[in-house]
């Protein structure tokens, strides 16, 4: 599968408070016809995460037509799961709202933190959210010892389902586990892991995470970023008939490094969208999104 890399999209450098540094985590909603907003994490000066979005037309992703204010969520209050910041997820509609699934940080002693992810909702088509609940939905489970976060929520059969990135052990000196498991609800609020792993990590991987899902021509399409024990992210994809058991092909859909300066390190944190005849593709470039995120697209006959 060809990319076709339109570029960096944007870079943080002060416009606001919250917008110093990075941009992590893109996902994308389409407002109307070609005007979509590009949600991200970035941090302010003392390096905490909160959730900002721009808006561009699609036709033209490296204009800038709208940036926001103000964050559309910021951390939480002192002592919650969120108190050190927030990161981006997924966007997902429901009962005529708009529901974000987003992961909260909290700094533990020196250099440790955990994850967990809450949920928030929209009432103004993403234009602010607001928490519905002030506690995790899915939290630290026997399956999950260091950490959940950075969430994919797919619905089938009248069910709901969520492929998250499980943290499996952090070490003293910062390098960590963690692959993809899948966790589910009936109401679409109370959530549960059920333990099952969705992408194990190869012999060679640290990381795998951040988990993007579409659904098309009958099939579940899942891009997803990948780090080698000694290297940088890459992203990879998997695809499935049923959502439950997936065949990993990181050859067949992946994108890798190079073509701008943003992204000649690695390349992370996907989000897939379509729109007309292109798969399209935000992803956040080296060092984690320090120098933004960009965009790419293919085809949309590659999926047939």
């Amino acid at each position: 599968m060809k990319w076709e890399k339109l570029g960096l999209v944007f870079k943080p450098t002060g416009q606001t408070k919250t917008l110093y540094a990075y941009g992590s985590m893109p996902m994308a909603l389409q407002i109307n016809n070609n005007l979509f907003r590009f949600y991200f994490s970035s941090r302010d000066s003392k390096n905490s995460s909160s959730i900002n979005f721009i808006e561009v037309n699609i036709k033209n992703p490296n204009k800038i037509l709208k940036i926001s204010k103000k964050p559309v969520l910021s951390m939480g209050p002192l002592g919650h799961f969120d108190d050190n910041g927030v990161y981006s997820g997924c966007l997902f509609r429901f009962m005529g709202d708009l529901f974000m699934f987003y992961s909260g940080r909290s700094n533990g002693e020196g250099n440790l933190f955990y994850m967990n992810i809450g949920l928030a909702v929209s009432k103004d088509n993403g234009l602010s959210f607001k928490r519905v609940k002030n506690y995790p939905i899915l939290s630290r489970s026997e399956y999950d010892p260091w950490l959940v976060t950075a969430p994919s929520v797919f619905e089938k059969n009248n069910q709901f389902y969520m492929v998250y990135t499980s943290g499996i052990a952090i070490f003293k000196d910062r390098t960590s586990n963690y692959d993809l498991k899948l966790a589910r609800s009936d109401d679409f609020f109370n959530w549960r892991s059920t333990g099952k792993i969705v992408i194990p990590l190869n012999d060679g991987e640290s990381n795998i995470s951040t988990p993007s899902i579409i659904y098309l021509n009958n099939k579940f399409h899942l891009w997803f970023s990948v780090k080698p024990n000694d290297g940088q992210y890459r992203i990879g994809y998997a695809s499935s008939s049923n959502g439950m058991n997936w065949k990993r092909d990181d050859k067949l859909m992946g994108l890798n490094i190079g073509g701008a300066s943003f992204d000649d390190y690695s390349v992370c944190y996907p989000n897939i969208f379509i729109y007309e005849n292109y798969i399209y593709m935000l992803y956040s470039g080296s060092f984690n999104g320090k120098d933004g995120f960009g965009i790419t697209r293919s085809s949309v006959k590659n999926l047939m």
